[in-house]
């Protein structure tokens, strides 16, 4: 009859839990089913093995299955760049259009590569590579779309994030704002048409974008702000912005309060 036991043996080490089995009575031999430091292990061993036993099975072709590496399929970093990018369903056109303009780089060096096979020291040596050509914000940009396209294949340890992977260091000059002389000028040569524009955008602290986009709907005059809506945003979220009296008045008076539509945009 086929049987299953666990058998404590002290090494130098400390205890092991051996696992023993027989296909049959005491006529077949002793089969190693796996040695544990714990009880624990051993008795889930143990119970894997008394599964297969009483299915009828050889439990051997079970051990060989848990030693084997999992299959997967072979692809190389130009493929897996493709499925990352349709994935990504949660970025705007423009995003998607500057992680491929980052992953053409990597598929300079790493097309052709499978990524398991990429190690950290092949990264640092691109991104030094990198640090030489770009300046430290792109090169950043262009690691962080790579550690993303090796988080989508499945690398883990991803080489990318390996801390022994640097970033060259960024330093940021201070902005210097022009001298108000320079800024009356400066909306003295845009002319009436724009002035109002850059203005507002001066005194709420708009991206252009946002204040091209602004509608009536936006406009709340007696709060004296303005709301820009999540789509207009860069962090798709919505926010409002306030102006002083002044400013608000002039915006008014582009327009007479009972040709406002709310939807029509603010000229």
């Amino acid at each position: 009859m086929a049987s299953v036991s666990i058998r404590r043996r002290e090494t130098k080490n400390g205890p092991r839990f051996q696992v023993r089995y027989r296909l049959g009575g005491r006529a077949y031999p002793l089969v190693h089913g796996g040695s544990f430091p714990t009880l624990k292990e051993a008795r889930t061993r143990r119970d894997l093995i008394a599964g297969e036993l009483a299915a009828g099975r050889n439990p051997a072709e079970a051990l060989r299955a848990l030693l084997e590496q999992p299959h997967r399929p072979v692809h190389t970093v130009r493929g897996w760049q493709d499925k990352f990018l349709a994935s990504r369903l949660d970025i705007d056109a423009n995003t998607i259009k500057n992680y491929r303009t980052a992953l053409k780089r990597v598929c300079e060096r790493f097309g052709d590569r499978e990524p398991f096979s990429i190690g950290a020291d092949e990264v640092s040596e691109w991104v030094a590579g990198l640090a030489a050509r770009y300046k430290p914000g792109t090169v950043q940009q262009y690691l962080i779309a790579f550690r993303l396209l090796l988080d989508y294949a499945g690398c883990d340890p991803n080489p990318a994030r390996d801390p022994r992977v640097k970033l060259p260091k960024r330093t940021r000059e201070e902005p210097q704002p022009p001298p108000a002389e320079h800024l009356t000028a400066i909306l003295e040569a845009l002319g009436p048409r724009w002035r109002l524009l850059f203005v507002t955008i001066e005194q709420g602290a708009l991206r252009l974008g946002e204040a091209v986009n602004l509608r009536w709907g936006d406009v709340d005059a007696a709060g004296l702000r303005l709301r820009l809506p999540r789509s207009a945003t860069k962090r798709d979220r919505a926010r409002w912005v306030y102006l002083p009296q002044w400013c608000m008045e002039a915006i008014e008076a582009t327009c007479p309060l009972e040709d406002r539509v709310p939807e029509a945009g603010v000229r």
